[in-house]
């Protein structure tokens, strides 16, 4: 099976290389988010775009393409940076990304 590599001559680019060498993700090089979940009560956001919309019942977190939407009760946001939001999940009942 091929795979749907950019480069159509199948070879790595300098950055595919350097990335490699020290093991990055390529998705948060190409300005991808970055979420992690500590057990179900707090969720990380890296490399977002900010926040578009925040409830204590709803909260929308533009990324690149698309926006992250957390659906609940009692959600907060504890910690918010240019780099990172991280949520309090009370009780969570649904995470979608549009």
């Amino acid at each position: 099976m091929r795979s749907h590599n950019a480069n159509p001559n199948n070879k790595k680019t300098e950055a595919d290389e350097i990335l490699d060498l020290f093991g990055l993700p390529k998705d948060l090089f190409l300005g991808m988010p970055l979420l992690s979940m500590a057990g179900n009560r707090s969720l990380c956001v890296s490399n977002h775009r900010g926040i578009r919309q925040y409830s204590s019942e709803m909260i929308v977190i533009a990324a690149k393409p698309f926006s992250i939407q957390i659906t609940g009760r009692n959600l907060c946001i504890p910690d918010f940076s240019k780099d990172q939001v991280e949520i309090s999940l009370t009780d969570a009942r649904k995470l979608g990304i549009s």
